[in-house]
């Protein structure tokens, strides 16, 4: 759906995600800038036997053009009532990206999991999560070892993390988005949200309205949806969580970069914050070179005639005025 058609009193119809673009359709603009966000979700099932509630968590999987793949959580509860929307999460934060490329696709992967037991002291456990989300903005699967926590709090969110086999995949729905299109059926990349279901459904008996599935037939709103769901919303901005943008991008790029190495190297804490450290300045000294490589790269397209869009414009300015000490003044 449309930002535009989020706002509707009576809520939004859902359409396929490869439908035609319409007039109230936002898309991303070459240069711009956009955040993915979990807005809500809802498991329709009990699936503990005991019926003491659904032991929660969601996880999402993104990969940028040809970057690797990051993977991010997105939600851990115990006990969560079968049939109830979650919405209002604390760790919303997917993906953002500051300078949007016009021939890269967005793959995006979203997992419900019903864990398994033994994962106790649930508000410790959420409290470490708030903690890791506050320092990097986004819970990169990849920092959590990173964390300024105590080891034994670490070791069980690195449990969590880590996802065994014994415990239930839910929700498995994958979506790939195109600024340009590729061939028939392609999916575009507009901003709004996305609803993700396990298999094809008939969108007609669907609405979604304040980011929550209803029922549209007038007279079935107490007929409760079988259908498993979560929501995404893509929006035109970097929208930072508990740290500043910068930080967010920086943190994310490093997660990305981190998902690669050995998993099994298992250093000191002093040696993990020193290899973080090290590894944030690395990050940040190869953002500004990506900057300056955009900007002059604008800047040719600008000598040789091109019309740049509006938000390469916004972003040949800023890096300008941000980098100003590394760009010659006659460059």
């Amino acid at each position: 759906m449309a930002l535009a058609d989020l706002s509707h009193p009576e809520g939004a119809k859902l359409r396929r995600s490869d439908s035609a673009i319409v007039a109230t359709d936002q898309m991303i603009e070459a240069g711009g800038a956009f955040t993915v966000s979990l807005k809500s979700f809802y498991v329709y099932e009990g699936h503990e036997r005991d019926n003491s509630g659904n032991d929660l968590l969601v996880r999402s999987r993104v990969r940028y053009g040809d970057q690797p793949l990051t993977q991010v959580i997105n939600f851990f509860e115990r006990e969560v009532p079968p049939q109830t929307v979650k919405d209002n999460l604390e760790f919303e934060h997917i993906f953002a990206r500051q300078d949007y490329a016009a021939d890269a696709r967005l793959w995006l992967e979203l997992q419900i999991f019903e864990i398994d037991k033994g994962l106790d002291k649930n508000d410790e456990i959420f409290q470490g999560l708030n903690t890791i989300y506050a320092e990097f903005g986004g819970l990169f699967s990849a920092l959590v070892p990173f964390a300024s926590l105590a080891p034994a709090l670490l070791h069980r969110i690195e449990r969590l993390s880590d996802l065994r086999d014994q415990n239930k995949l839910i929700l498995n729905s994958r979506l790939d988005l195109f600024a340009q299109a590729v061939s028939g059926g392609d999916a575009p990349l507009r901003c709004g949200a996305y609803v993700f279901f396990n298999q094809p459904v008939e969108a007609i008996q669907y609405r979604l309205r304040g980011l929550r599935l209803e029922r549209s037939a007038p007279g079935q709103q107490h007929v409760p949806i079988m259908d498993d769901y979560a929501v995404i919303k893509i929006v035109p901005a970097i929208v930072r969580s508990l740290t500043s943008s910068e930080a967010l991008l920086s943190n994310q790029q490093l997660a990305t970069v981190l998902s690669h190495l050995d998993p099994e190297a298992k250093p000191d804490a002093l040696t993990k914050r020193q290899h973080l450290q090290f590894l944030q300045n690395v990050i940040q000294d190869a953002r500004k070179l990506e900057e300056l490589d955009y900007f002059y790269a604008l800047r040719t397209q600008q000598k040789f005639g091109k019309q740049l869009t509006s938000a390469q414009q916004e972003r040949l300015f800023e890096i300008a005025h941000k980098l100003s000490q590394y760009i010659p003044q006659n460059g």
